[in-house]
């Protein structure tokens, strides 16, 4: 076999070329991750403000553990890819604190219906829920 063969077979066995670190789509992904950062129904049913503030604040750190598994970087990560993908948040996060908002009135409700479910329903017996 020739000199020229033996490359030919080593080459196509080989894996292909990292792309640049300034080439990756890292904003494209930042989009389309946050739009699955919460549903309707959590922002809508949710009553606890406090869990949503704390998804908020760990974000960051979730996108960037997810970074090295959706483009296959090495640890640790270059410092221009934790860079963009902070860069890339903030309308993100305002959005959500907008929707969070919007959805005031549908938690409230849901607030309100809980503590009825809850007084018609306890698990304590009282003549106050339909005992003694």
């Amino acid at each position: 076999m020739s000199l020229k063969r033996r490359l030919e077979d080593l080459g196509a066995t080989l894996p292909p070329p990292l792309v640049p670190h300034e080439e990756l789509p890292v904003e494209d992904w930042v989009d389309e991750e946050m739009q699955h950062a919460f549903s309707e129904t959590t922002l809508k049913n949710t009553t606890d403000e406090e869990h949503f503030y704390k998804v908020l604040e760990e974000l960051p750190k979730r996108l960037v553990w997810d970074l090295y598994s959706e483009f296959d970087i090495t640890p640790p990560i270059p410092v221009e890819l934790f860079v963009r993908v902070i860069d890339s948040l903030p309308l993100h996060i305002e959005r959500l604190r907008q929707l969070w908002a919007d959805n005031f009135l549908a938690r409230e409700h849901r607030r309100h219906w809980a503590a009825k479910m809850e007084r018609l329903y306890s698990r304590e017996r009282t003549r106050y829920n339909g005992y003694g």
